[in-house]
């Protein structure tokens, strides 16, 4: 069934109180699907020891060299655009006009008009390379972008451990975006899913939590700047606030819209200031992860009013077979990509042929993945709790307009008959280099440039 384009057919995700016999958050259905989920991830053991016995054995090709040219994983009409260079260019792109998406998605679906969705795709792929205000390069005539950038905090000699964190100001928008994943810590903090509660929303969600390390960084960075942001809101006048980022920065800017949304009916908090009275919170983010769960969907209409509210103006726009927003609670579509995976990952790795057979090789790499796996079946149950609250805007290719899905969580089942494009719906394709499509998917949206501009050339570029 072809996905619905009309982004008015799809309910809000947390319609729960309105089909909620068909989404089991505990129970003996609940019981039945994660037992499946143990089941199916134990079952890539044999998978991986019979990988590595064919590499010992030389029945697999030899390992590829240190430099590996990206698979291209765009349209045909556009298979001469390469994004990356090699493996061991950290992020590094060759940028190319060609190199973006056709279609830009709808205010209807990101509530904000297209040049500011550009913008904010614009900040969140720059922001990688600054180290200063200087290194941003926003102003774009054609697209009829004029901003300033009030504030650039870098965190100095934290900035290892803290992401740098940009405020941009367009008209009567201002702009709060994060940087993604670039060092240890982030990815530390990316794995760190321990959902938690915040005094900035317990009185208005107390069945809601979000991603832990996420929540951390945020609420340092609201500590230090919020009193800023709401002076110069108020000051120029500003409207509509918009949080953004890619990845791990994406999810900073839903933890910290969940967290500003959540202070604005705090008393104490200076976010409920009658002045901010008519500001409008958004999120628009690239390739982030899933951050919120909601522990009693079914019995705390208070929570699910919250998380419908927050979810009205929050958006992730993926693209394709980006692994990370399936992140963490989609794990059928993670079995699938290891799956695929496990074979081109062993085919690299030089494996002695004296292994084979010796000290049973294959069956203590199949006893020490069931057993690691079923032993981390409570941790994953977690993660299966997780879901997008807000819209998923999916784009299929370069070439395709994106389309709106909903995320009702994992153990939702779409009832017969529906047509709702629901997240689940999008499942894992399989690729002669899944690690390199992966990879090309999780950066094209503001790297590619996808969505972005203004992108840094490389050196060799400048000469031309």
């Amino acid at each position: 069934m072809d996905p619905k384009t009309d982004d008015d057919t799809n309910e809000l995700p947390y319609g729960d109180s309105r089909d909620s016999e068909n989404y089991h958050e505990d129970g003996a259905e609940f019981d039945k699907k994660h037992k499946k989920v143990i089941d199916d991830t134990c079952n890539l053991g044999p998978k991986l020891a019979d990988a590595f016995n064919e590499r010992a054995t030389g029945q697999c090709e030899e390992p590829p060299t240190k430099k590996m040219k990206r698979r291209n994983v765009l349209s045909k009409e556009r298979a001469s655009i390469n994004i990356f260079d090699d493996v061991d260019d950290d992020y590094m792109m060759k940028i190319q006009k060609e190199g973006n998406v056709r279609y830009v998605p709808t205010s209807a679906m990101t509530g904000v008009e297209s040049n500011v969705t550009r913008l904010c795709a614009a900040i969140s792929g720059q922001i990688y390379g600054a180290s200063s205000i200087e290194d941003f390069n926003l102003d774009n005539e054609d697209l009829q972008i004029k901003c300033e950038i009030i504030m650039f905090d870098t965190h100095k000699k934290l900035e290892v451990t803290s992401p740098p964190f940009v405020v941009v100001v367009m008209g009567k928008t201002m702009i709060c975006g994060w940087r993604g994943s670039s060092t240890l810590m982030d990815w530390v903090m990316d794995v760190a899913f321990a959902p938690v509660a915040s005094s900035r929303w317990i009185t208005s969600a107390k069945s809601v939590r979000a991603q832990g390390g996420y929540c951390a960084l945020i609420e340092s960075d609201l500590s230090l700047h919020e009193h800023f942001l709401i002076k110069n809101i108020k000051d120029r006048g500003i409207e509509e606030l918009v949080l953004t980022g890619h990845s791990l920065a994406g999810g900073l800017s839903q933890v910290a819209h969940l967290s500003i949304a959540g202070s604005r009916a705090n008393t104490y908090s200076p976010w409920s200031d009658s002045a901010l009275k008519k500001l409008t919170v958004r999120s628009i983010a690239f390739s982030a992860p899933m951050t919120t769960l909601n522990l009693d969907r079914a019995n705390d209409p208070v929570s699910v009013s919250f998380v419908q509210d927050v979810g009205s103006n929050m958006c992730n726009i993926i693209y394709e077979c980006d692994p990370v927003p399936r992140g963490y609670a989609n794990v059928t579509f993670i079995q699938a990509l290891m799956d695929d995976a496990i074979p081109q990952i062993v085919k690299g790795i030089a494996i002695p042929r004296v292994l084979k057979g010796i000290f049973g090789v294959h069956k203590k790499i199949v006893s020490a993945l069931d057993g690691f796996i079923k032993s981390q079946s409570d941790l994953i149950k977690v993660a299966e709790y997780y879901r997008h609250i807000g819209k998923v805007i999916y784009y299929e290719d370069d070439e395709s307009k994106p389309v709106t899905y909903i995320d009702k969580g994992f153990h939702y089942t779409k009832p017969k008959g529906s047509t709702q494009n629901l997240f689940y719906d999008l499942k894992y394709k399989p690729s002669d280099d899944c690690i390199g499509t992966a990879t090309t998917n999780h950066l094209f949206l503001v790297k590619g440039p996808g969505l972005a501009y203004g992108l840094p050339k490389k050196p060799e570029e400048e000469k031309k």
